[in-house]
C-alpha cells in the first residue's frame, strides 16, 4: 500500500479491518514504512534517489551546492512538457524570484535584470508584457484601478476583506522615488490581479515554490 502512496492512517485502518485482533498503532506503521524506505534506498542517499528520479524521468534540472561544505542549497527542476506548454503561450507572464534566476538562465531561457528601488516587481511585470520597465508606475495604477473596479470580486476570490485592503495599500503609491517595503509588489498574492488585468497566464517561481494563475475574466 505504501508503494501506491496510501496514507499511513489508511494503512492502519485497513489492517484493523482485515484483522480485528491487530494491535498495531500508527507508530508501528510509521516504523515499518521507514524500514521499507531505507531498504528501498539501499546504499544511495536521499539526494541520490532524487537526482536518479529526475534523470530517469527526463526532467531538466539544475542545482547549487555550498562551496565549502558541498551541501545542497537549492534545486531547480522542470519537466520538458511543462516547459513546452509555457512556451506555447506567448502571452504568458513568468515572474522569477532573483534566487531562482540563475537556474533559469542555465536552462537558456530569456531573463531580464530590472532595476531595484522598491519598484522592481512592477518593472518585471512591464518587461514581461513587452513594455519598458519605466512603465512601472502605470502597472501600479492599472492593478490598483482594477482592484477598485472589481473590489467585491476580489473579496470573493481572496475570501478576506482585510487581505484585499492590504493588497490595495501596497498598490496605492504614486511616488517616483524609492518605495519602502510596505509598497513592494506582494507575490504570489498579486498574481491573480496581473492575470485578470492583462489577460495573461502568470507563472511565479521562487525558492519557496511555484504558483500559476489563470485569468478569471478578461476585459477586452
Amino acid at each position: 500500500m505504501k508503494i501506491k502512496n496510501v496514507p499511513s492512517h489508511d494503512i492502519l485502518s485497513t489492517l484493523k479491518r482485515q484483522n480485528s485482533k491487530n494491535v498495531s498503532t500508527i507508530k508501528t506503521v510509521y516504523n515499518e514504512c521507514y524500514k521499507f524506505q531505507m531498504n528501498d534506498l539501499g546504499d544511495r542517499s536521499q539526494m541520490q534517489v532524487v537526482f536518479g528520479f529526475l534523470h530517469s524521468k527526463a526532467y531538466i534540472f539544475n542545482h547549487r551546492a555550498n562551496d565549502t561544505t558541498n551541501a545542497l542549497e537549492d534545486l531547480f527542476f522542470v519537466h520538458p512538457t511543462t516547459l513546452e506548454i509555457w512556451r506555447a503561450f506567448p502571452m504568458s507572464t513568468l515572474l522569477i524570484n532573483h534566487l531562482a534566476r540563475t537556474h533559469f538562465e542555465n536552462l537558456q531561457c530569456p531573463a531580464h535584470n530590472v532595476k531595484g528601488g522598491g519598484n522592481f516587481g512592477f518593472r518585471s511585470i512591464a518587461i514581461a508584457l513587452g513594455r519598458s520597465e519605466h512603465d512601472w508606475l502605470q502597472i501600479r495604477c492599472d492593478q490598483y484601478n482594477d482592484l477598485l473596479s472589481h473590489y467585491q470580486e476580489y473579496v470573493m476570490i481572496y475570501g478576506d476583506v482585510d487581505f484585499v485592503n492590504r493588497i490595495s495599500h501596497t498598490l496605492n503609491y504614486s511616488g517616483l522615488g524609492f518605495a519602502v517595503l510596505e509598497y513592494w509588489l506582494v507575490m504570489p498574492d498579486t498574481g491573480i490581479l496581473i492575470a485578470n488585468r492583462y489577460g495573461v497566464i502568470v507563472i511565479y517561481i521562487s525558492k519557496q515554490g511555484s504558483s500559476t494563475w489563470f485569468l478569471h475574466r478578461y476585459d477586452p
